[in-house]
Parts: structure tokens; sequence; C-alpha cells
């Protein structure tokens, strides 16, 4: 009897864990399913949420619980086993058509829970199930054709997933295909045993633990740890395309004679798409904070689980904050976005606003290359600054810079003027303009001048070289290496502002480097008017 109780004890921490990891597949897979490329991991959550409940009542059904009492305790644990086992291999199966078709939640989320009630019904209700334990005798050819015909359809899905390998992150594929290899051999040696405590019961439920680690290490540890092998995949899979698409887009427009608005729409989206190596970069850093908080928290809730802490309020608090950390992650991910999508139409828009939406995206990435860079309001000849970092007050003069125009196409020219003036700060270091120790600074400075808001963009970079200042507006013109610039940037920020928000776009140098200057017609009338003889 000891021995019993001991392997009851084993049986149902074994079930516990694999439950545990399920319902973490699920949390991790709901929670990123708006940024998923496509919907293969949100299947596999949805369906480990039902699978653990199999699971979960498997465990309760199992001999010596004391829930379901009667003759037939053995013969019940073992049908809900094999009903588990059927909807898990057959989810992996069906799994990876997911990779091209779109996930319908609501049906599938429908379907899983009348296959999960029929299922439930048919064992503990109607005795309808085909019996898989005798006492007396042992398994059942049912039950053993049935582990058998499981361990084919595994085969199958393993087949199916290594078809779809470079979807993968190369380190999840490995682990995928672990765990399933892992569960082919769980099923087998559940062909074996003649009693629900015997040796081989207890192997299998060894490699049970064994297989829902690897899919824990896959799934639930990279997708809170490192997210961008799971969530960003298709993304870095299709980088190399975009580049390509960005050539082919330069040959184009090479090509063209008249400059039409269709053409500079496909401009500005090819410098967007340019970008987008900075930008992933900034969230890179921007989710670093949030990641490191819930891989704290994913430890606390292991301790907390050996110490036997979990309860109620406990897992309330750990679910808040961990759901806090997503939303700012969330958040991020919705800025990238909106940077992305043109502006369709004119609209009044703050000035200020649209800078410091850019500035938030760079503040990581400043930090990073040792560079302050701030926003300042000049009003009576007094700088009042309005972002320095991470850091944002609101100025008394900021209401008045309203302007006309397309303000996601003005945050693409502060963004190209930005990473610019970075650039220029970086490569001053490396050529020796400064030293490696020296801060780079770039300062924003928005003025009121007569009926136009002026915007200077200054840096320390060591300026323009005077013989190419005529020509840094020119399209296809860059000094960066090839790999490191189109030479669209200025030419596309110059067309955005004189062309399309009827402003104008210029540069000069100053003692410690250069400065651009965007002058745009105010919408509204501003708070303080300057006259130029105020500015130094």
């Amino acid at each position: 009897m000891p021995l019993f109780n001991h392997y009851l004890l084993f049986h149902s921490v074994a079930e516990i864990f694999s439950i545990i990891v399920a319902y973490s597949i699920f949390v991790v897979a709901w929670n990123s399913k708006k940024w998923m490329a496509n919907d293969y991991l949100l299947f596999l959550g949805i369906a480990s949420l039902f699978i653990g409940v199999l699971d979960l009542v498997h465990t309760l059904a199992f001999k010596g619980m004391g829930v379901f009492i009667n003759h037939d305790e053995v013969n019940r644990a073992a049908s809900i086993w094999i009903a588990a086992r059927y909807l898990e291999s057959i989810s992996l199966l069906i799994a990876p058509l997911f990779f091209k078709k779109k996930l319908h939640i609501k049906p599938v989320i429908l379907i899983y829970s009348l296959i999960v009630f029929v299922v439930l019904g048919a064992i503990i209700f109607w005795g309808i199930f085909p019996t898989c334990f005798v006492d007396g005798k042992g398994l059942t050819s049912f039950k053993k054709i049935s582990e058998y015909v499981i361990s084919l359809i595994l085969l199958t899905a393993l087949f199916m997933l290594r078809k779809n390998r470079k979807e993968f992150n190369p380190k999840v594929f490995k682990l995928l295909n672990y765990a399933i290899i892992v569960t082919i051999f769980t099923e087998l040696m559940f062909t074996f045993y003649s009693l629900p405590y015997d040796i081989f019961n207890f192997a299998g439920h060894i490699l049970k633990i064994a297989s829902f680690f690897l899919m824990y290490r896959a799934i639930v540890v990279t997708g809170i740890k490192r997210p961008f092998d799971i969530i960003f995949r298709q993304l870095k899979h299709n980088e190399d395309e975009l580049r390509h698409l960005n050539r082919q887009l330069e040959i184009r427009v090479d090509q063209e004679v008249t400059v039409s608005h269709q053409k500079e729409q496909l401009l500005i989206h090819q410098s967007k798409m340019a970008a987008m190596g900075e930008m992933i970069g900034a969230i890179a850093h921007q989710w670093r904070q949030p990641l490191n908080a819930i891989s704290v928290m994913i430890m606390d809730v292991k301790d907390a689980y050996v110490f036997g802490e979990i309860n109620e309020d406990y897992i309330n608090t750990i679910t808040q904050n961990i759901d806090n950390q997503i939303q700012f992650m969330s958040n991020t991910i919705n800025d990238f976005r909106k940077f992305l999508q043109p502006s369709k139409e004119k609209v009044p828009f703050n000035v200020s606003h649209a800078i410091k939406d850019v500035l938030l995206l760079f503040a990581f990435m400043m930090n990073k290359n040792y560079i302050e860079i701030k926003l300042e309001c000049k009003e009576s000849g007094v700088k009042k600054i309005l972002f320095r970092q991470d850091c944002i007050d609101i100025c008394q003069c900021e209401e008045g810079f309203i302007v006309y125009g397309y303000p996601n196409e003005f945050k693409h020219v502060i963004f190209n003027l930005i990473n610019n003036a970075r650039d220029a700060i970086i490569t001053g270091r490396v050529r020796g303009v400064s030293s490696k120790e020296t801060k780079g600074d770039i300062s924003i400075v928005l003025y009121s001048i007569n009926s136009s808001v002026r915007i200077e963009i200054a840096d320390n970079g060591g300026g323009i070289p005077q013989e190419i200042m005529e020509r840094v507006f020119d399209p296809y013109f860059t000094t960066k290496e090839e790999a490191q610039g189109t030479g669209i940037g200025l030419y596309i920020s110059k067309v955005i502002i004189e062309n399309n928000m009827s402003g104008h776009l210029s540069c000069e140098n100053s003692d410690t480097g250069a400065i651009f200057k965007i002058d745009l017609k105010y919408m509204a009338k501003p708070v303080h008017t300057l006259d130029t003889s105020e500015k130094k």
C-alpha cells in the first residue's frame, strides 16, 4: 500500500506538470496572436487548452484518487488517456495547415469544446466508449491498437513538421522534433502495462514529462525569453525579399522621368522598409526590460510551486503583472505598425507630438550609442525642454505648433533626419573627428517664426563637407557604404516637406555639425511669435 501511495503521488505530479505546460502554451499563443505571421502556434495553443482539460480529468479519475469510485476506475482513466492522446496527435497533424490558412478562432474553440464534451460524456456518463482495460486481464486490443494508431499519426505529424521546417527557428524546430519523437515512445510504452502502477506505466509517465518539457522549452520559454524567434520569424524570413524589393523599386524609379504622387508613395514605403532594421533594433531594446521582468516572474512561479505557495491571490497577482508587461510590449508593436502605415489624407496635427512619437522609438537606441537627444521649445528667447530621453514634460507653447499635412509622412522625415544625425556622430567617432568618449548630442528645437513653425535638428557629428552640400538632397546620392544606405532618405524627406506639405527643407553646417531646418505654415495661430532676431 505505501508503494501504491507513492506511485499515486508521482502520477499526480507528472500529470499536473503536463497540464501546467499545456495551459502555458495556450497563454503564450493567445497573448501573441496579434503579432503572429501565421496561426500555427495559436491553433496548438487552443488545442493544448482542451488537451489539458482531458489530462486533468484523467488525473482525477486515476485509481486511488477517490473522485470516481467503482469497479471501473482503471478503465475510465485509461479511456480518458486514449481520448486525450488522440486529440493531441491529431492536433499536431493538423497544425501545419495553418502556416498558410487563416484560423477562425470561435469555430475551432466550439469544435474542441464539443469533442471534449462528447468524449467525457461517452466515458463517464453514458458508458459507450470502447473498453480499454479489464480488471484481472489487463489492456484490451482496442487500447493497444489505439496506441499504435496514435504513434502512426504522430509519425505523420513529424513528417509534416519537417516539411515545414523553414517556418521555424532551428532551435525551436529541433525541440519540437524531439518532443514528438519522445511522445511516440511514450505511447508505445503504454501498450505493455498490466497494472495502473507497474514499471511500464511509470516509464511512460517519465517519457511524458520529458516530451512536455521539450514542448515547454520550444514554445513557452522561447516565446517569453526570445519572442523574435516565434513572433517575428516570418519577418526575418522575408528580410532578403525586402532587400530585393528595394533594389527593384530603385531601378523602376530611376527609369521614370516624371515624378507622380504614386511613385512618391512607393519611395516613401521603400524608405520605411529600409528603416525597419533600425526599428526592430529599437523594439528589441524596448522589450528587454519587460522580458527580463517576465523571466523573473516565471522563475518565481516555479519557486512558489516548489514551496507550495501557489493560491488564487498569487495566480491573480502574477497574471496581472505578466499581462501589464505584455501590454507594454503590445503598445510598442502598435507604435511600430503605425509608423509603417502611410497617411491617406491631410489632417491638422501637432508637430511636437509627432516628433515625440519618433523620439520614443529612438530613446533606447540613443542610450546604447552614448547619444543624448532632446526636444526643446524656444519661447521669448527661453528654451523649455519637451523631451529628454525617456522623460516628457508638456511645454506651455506646445499647443501652438499645429500644421496641416500628412502626420506619418512627417514622422518619417524626422526619423530620416535623426537617423542621419546618429550615423554622422558614430561615423565621426570612427574617423577620428571626435573621440569615442565624446558624448553625442542631437538637439531638436521648435520656433514660432512669423506665420510658420521651424524645426531645427542639429548634431555634433562634424558636419557635411562643403563640396557635397548642394547634392545631399539628390536621389541616390549617399556618402555611406552601399550596404548601409540607399541614398533616398533625404530626397524623400524633401519631396514630403516641399511637394506634399508646401514647406521648405534646407541644411547648413554649424561649428560642431550639421543643422537641418524644416519650415511649415501654421494651421492655427501660434501662442507666441518670435522674430528671427531672437534666434541665435
